[in-house]
């Protein structure tokens, strides 16, 4: 059995998925234990980079679906969600 960069980056994704889980049920938790709260107009960051990891997951669960038909979405999906991670790791590290 041969692999190809398509399984690869299909692999990548599946590894990206429990961390994102996991990431996304505490972004969860917090934002109902603290609501909106963090949202201001002058910085709204924080809300945005919630949202996202709220919707990582399906981002990566559609991914997944839509590499099967086609090999532009498998990459753009990949660098999007690889790159959002990358933004909300950098974000916490900075």
């Amino acid at each position: 059995m041969k692999i190809t960069y398509p399984d690869l980056l299909r692999a990548s994704l599946w590894l990206l998925l429990l961390p994102a889980m996991l990431i996304a049920v505490g972004a969860f938790v917090t934002g109902i234990t603290f609501g909106f709260a963090l949202w201001k107009s002058h910085n709204p960051w924080p809300t945005i980079l919630w949202l996202g990891l709220l919707a990582l997951p399906a981002i990566i669960l559609s991914t997944l679906k839509l590499s099967r038909e086609s090999h532009s979405a498998l990459i753009w999906g990949f660098l999007g969600c690889w790159g959002f991670f990358g933004i909300y790791i950098w974000s916490i590290v900075h």
